[in-house]
């Protein structure tokens, strides 16, 4: 049975007024990735955009919708069918909505502003599309296997060792195709040395001559859910960060199977940022 495929995007928009919208660094790179989508050998796909407005001059209803007809504009030149944006626009209205079906303690908990809660908008979508299986790519990265599409749903909802896979995540490529992470120079850093704890971990993962074993960390950026797992699990809405991996512990304590494949890989190209930024953010 052919599975029904989603790559879901998130993307944030943070911006003063409509008119800055072509501009901003957040579009640049979801255009970019977009673009790169066309070198899938496999084209049967839907595209979920979740589209977080962060309007800093406000959130009026005139100045979303304005902003979202301008975004689809943009994504429109894109790729035209089987694409659904999703923004603060038609956030609201579903908010509004579930107010008036008297859902109003739950609304809050659907968003699109932190990690979380937008991978968890673009989950509802999947479902709301009957979608067998959801896959992320955030909108730094590009892909440029073509068969990527092929990777990602290879053994899904499949037996492995006794279990059924309900989940994969795979590596980042930095820019020169490299898997490690490169040292961190930031002097905040030295208490818990992040690529030193993860380079140990895709140390391991490199070194296995299995495709796909158990992993202590997932990538949020390259990950693939079976509807089986996302119709019962959602990302958790108070962890600020880090949702992919607690989003693995969750899974795993409800025994599902999620692994990592070492053959799904995805080019990881993030604005480099200086230690200005972190300070600033």
């Amino acid at each position: 049975m052919i599975m029904k495929k989603a790559i879901i995007v998130p993307i944030n928009l943070r911006l003063n007024r409509p008119d800055e919208l072509p501009y901003l660094e957040g579009l640049r790179l979801a255009k970019r990735l977009i673009e790169s989508l066309k070198n899938l050998k496999d084209q049967n796909f839907t595209l979920i955009l979740p589209a977080c407005f962060d309007a800093m001059g406000g959130e009026g209803e005139s100045s979303l919708s304005e902003i979202d007809r301008l975004l689809r504009e943009e994504i429109k030149g894109l790729r035209k069918n089987r694409t659904v944006v999703f923004s603060s626009l038609q956030l609201q209205k579903l908010r509004e909505y579930l107010d008036r079906k008297n859902f109003g303690n739950i609304s809050s908990l659907i968003d699109l502003k932190g990690f979380s809660k937008i991978r968890n908008t673009g989950l509802l979508l999947a479902q709301a599309l009957s979608m067998g299986v959801a896959i992320f790519i955030d909108s730094d990265e590009v892909v440029e296997d073509p068969n990527y599409l092929d990777i990602a749903c290879r053994s899904l909802n499949k037996p492995w060792n006794g279990k059924i896979v309900n989940g994969k995540g795979g590596f980042y490529l930095n820019p020169d195709g490299t898997i490690l992470l490169p040292r961190q120079h930031l002097w905040w850093r030295w208490l818990w040395d992040k690529a030193k704890w993860m380079n140990r971990v895709w140390g391991k993962i490199l070194s296995s001559p299995h495709s796909l074993l158990r992993s202590s960390i997932l990538l949020g950026g390259n990950l693939v859910l079976h509807r089986s797992l996302f119709q019962s699990i959602p990302f958790d809405p108070y962890i600020p960060r880090g949702e992919d991996t607690d989003y693995l512990i969750n899974a795993s304590q409800l025994s599902f199977c999620v692994l990592f494949d070492q053959r799904l890989r995805i080019k990881h190209l993030h604005p480099e940022r200086t230690e200005a930024f972190f300070r600033k953010n």
